[in-house]
């Protein structure tokens, strides 16, 4: 019975997230979102490539500095001079995007639920209701905290995917057994994101 109400709470969890979320990515400036989007996963995907190439070089100069080897040491870090010149590009406009994003995100849906709080005065009939205080500041703080939350756990879970994808692979030539200890690893990054599915859960609850 347990299990058959957590299966009806998450699906209707999900269904009302959808139906929160979905209009956003359809509306007018849909291409303009979409393309933000587009950009952030590719900064994401990015930053993951060169997470790899500095865990090589870090871990080059180290053994370099283990085995005394100056020349060595000092050819590593060159390269990772070199490697880091085109990897701020990728990592700054990062959270730039990520942030003008969610700013966007936030402004359409603010609209639309100010467009439906005005509808035939409805704010008069929610005024009216006891326990609920000052209506419009909860719709503000809430939405901001529907996107902002969304973005961040969405980036979230799909960069913890590109990294268990990426070193992974990197380490599966080292040794199997750290790939699966990996793996277990990277559910901490699930675990974060259902987190935030609570914190979205409350928000649905609104």
């Amino acid at each position: 019975m347990a299990a058959t109400q957590s299966q009806g709470f998450n699906r209707r969890l999900w269904q009302r997230f959808v139906a929160i979320a979905w209009p956003f990515w359809h509306s007018e400036e849909r291409w303009r979102n979409r393309g933000l989007l587009a950009l952030l996963m590719l900064l994401l995907l990015g930053q993951t490539g060169f997470n790899v190439l500095f865990n090589q070089e870090t871990g080059e100069f180290t053994s370099a500095l283990a085995a005394r080897d100056a020349d060595r040491f000092w050819a590593s870090i060159w390269r990772y001079s070199g490697i880091l010149l085109p990897a701020v590009p990728i990592y700054a406009p990062y959270y730039d995007v990520g942030d003008t994003l969610g700013l966007r995100w936030r402004r359409w849906l603010t609209q639309q639920f100010l467009a439906r709080y005005f509808e035939q005065r409805a704010f008069y009939r929610l005024n009216a209701i006891i326990g609920i205080d000052n209506p419009d500041q909860r719709i503000a703080e809430d939405i901001n905290a529907f996107t902002q939350q969304s973005l961040y756990f969405t980036m979230i879970l799909l960069g913890s995917v590109l990294q268990l994808a990426a070193f992974s692979t990197m380490l599966w030539t080292i040794s199997p057994g750290l790939v699966y200890f990996l793996i277990v690893e990277h559910f901490e990054g699930f675990s974060r994101l259902s987190a935030g599915v609570d914190r979205l859960h409350a928000f649905s609850q609104t």
